[in-house]
């Protein structure tokens, strides 16, 4: 399968490179975590809030349910901080613990609806009207809103959060062939769903590219 990548997938403004200096900072606030150190907990949420709930929003089309489920990753942060043992980035455990609290938090609910929002088709008026006010990345979130979960979950995290294949197979619990497959057939309905939202052609991004086998690390 060749590797892809979605162009016009734009990361947060606030996010920057890591690197191994920030991953070592962020370790050395779990241990202050682990001995229950509160400022360095503070310090952590600021940290993390905003790509915590960027890849939440993601996965849970009950917006109302998004800042709840930040609470709880950050709870569990808080208990099982003495339990990371080092064996990946800490951006990797922590977007780990999201998803699984994700999962777990509609594992046996009516709310666990797998289906994706509807967007309703616009009228040629009301696209006029949205292409004067709206950006390529705001018409990238409306599409993405059609996308099975775990192909948006893919595509947030490769693009949006800037975790390898290998990373998100640790996210995910699953192959990495499977991650690089949902990657692939979530660029590819992408584009399908712009075609039929009809977004205008100043805002459609070019979906399908090479992709590197690594993109860029964004989630430190």
């Amino acid at each position: 399968m060749n590797e892809r990548k979605c162009s016009g997938f734009q990361a947060s403004a606030n996010e920057t490179p890591a690197s191994a200096e920030s991953d070592q900072a962020e370790r050395r606030l779990l241990l202050r975590i682990a001995a229950r150190d509160r400022r360095a907990m503070e310090e952590f949420y600021l940290l993390y809030y905003t790509r915590v709930q960027r890849l939440l929003r993601r996965i849970i089309w009950q917006r109302e349910w998004i800042e709840e489920l930040v609470n709880d990753t950050f709870m569990v942060v808080w208990k099982e901080a003495t339990q990371f043992q080092g064996e990946s980035r800490v951006c990797t455990w922590v977007f780990a613990i999201a998803y699984r609290c994700r999962l777990m938090a509609f594992r046996d609910e009516s709310r666990a609806q797998s289906s994706p929002l509807h967007v309703p088709l616009l009228t040629a008026s009301e696209r006029g009207d949205l292409s004067l006010n709206l950006t390529s990345a705001d018409w990238i979130d409306r599409a993405l809103d059609r996308l099975p979960m775990e192909q948006s979950a893919a595509l947030e995290l490769t693009y949006g959060l800037g975790l390898s294949y290998v990373e998100i197979s640790t996210v995910m619990r699953c192959p990495e062939d499977t991650v690089k497959a949902r990657v692939f057939d979530a660029c590819r309905k992408l584009r399908v769903v712009l075609d039929e939202l009809e977004l205008p052609t100043i805002a459609a991004p070019v979906l399908l590219e090479t992709r590197p086998d690594i993109p860029s690390q964004r989630c430190g």
